[in-house]
């Protein structure tokens, strides 16, 4: 989160939207520094996921499971048109459907 907050802050222009299952006790302090950037948005997943999905502009995807140890993790890293139509129509909306903005 630090990471995407300092970027943040540099790049004004660039829009974020966070979605995941954050426990609000131990990130709400940062979440609420964040929203105050006025280009990080935040959304809760009603329960914890079993993968990772990250977008970039729609172009550039990364999906992988959840491992217990990071370096079992094997991930898909693609900018291939049809992985970002994957995430754009599939993946996404269901993270949307699934979550709520934190206010």
């Amino acid at each position: 989160m630090q990471v995407v907050s300092e970027y943040a802050f540099q790049k004004k222009a660039v829009r974020f939207m966070l979605t995941s299952h954050f426990p609000l006790d131990q990130y709400s302090g940062i979440i609420n520094k964040m929203k105050q950037l006025g280009n990080v948005q935040f959304r809760q997943l009603q329960s914890k996921g079993e993968f990772f999905a990250v977008t970039r502009d729609a172009e550039e995807v990364i999906l992988a499971p959840a491992t217990e140890k990071e370096a079992d993790m094997i991930a898909v890293v693609s900018n291939q048109s049809g992985y970002a139509k994957l995430y754009s129509q599939f993946i996404g909306p269901i993270f949307q459907a699934n979550s709520r903005p934190i206010k």
